[in-house]
């Protein structure tokens, strides 16, 4: 008869490593949206700069091996306005301001997230 041993550390092993994957993909989202957000303030409407100094990017929230990180402008009395600007493509805005402020600097960043949410995944495997 065979006997296997060492599957009490493997198990354990896959569980430290799911924790640690979700703390390194939640770091890398939250990196990247301080990016996608800072790159979002160039182009943000700024008719009255309210809505520009309303940015902000929340910690990382974790679920069941799911991690969100969201990034937003309003909030408030603003959550409205802040809206109609991004989405409502028919707008008037100064040149170099446009709708779609955190969707476009977010499309044009979805490579880089992905490699580091990779790359950050991979390093908290290494240290297991």
């Amino acid at each position: 008869m065979s006997s296997v041993t060492g599957t009490e550390e493997v198990v354990a092993n896959f569980k430290r490593f799911g924790k640690m994957s979700e703390s390194a993909m939640g770091n890398a989202l939250e990196s990247e949206a301080h990016v996608i957000l800072n790159l979002s303030k160039q182009i943000v409407p700024t008719k009255t700069g309210t809505l520009k100094s309303t940015g902000r990017v929340d910690p990382p929230k974790r679920s069941h091996g799911t991690v969100v990180v969201d990034m937003k402008y309003g909030g408030g009395p603003a959550a409205d306005y802040a809206v109609k600007q991004h989405e409502d493509m028919d707008l008037r805005h100064k040149p170099g301001e446009q709708a779609k402020f955190l969707e476009a600097p977010a499309k044009a960043r979805a490579e880089n997230i992905t490699i580091k949410a990779a790359t950050e995944v991979l390093e908290a495997a290494e240290m297991l």
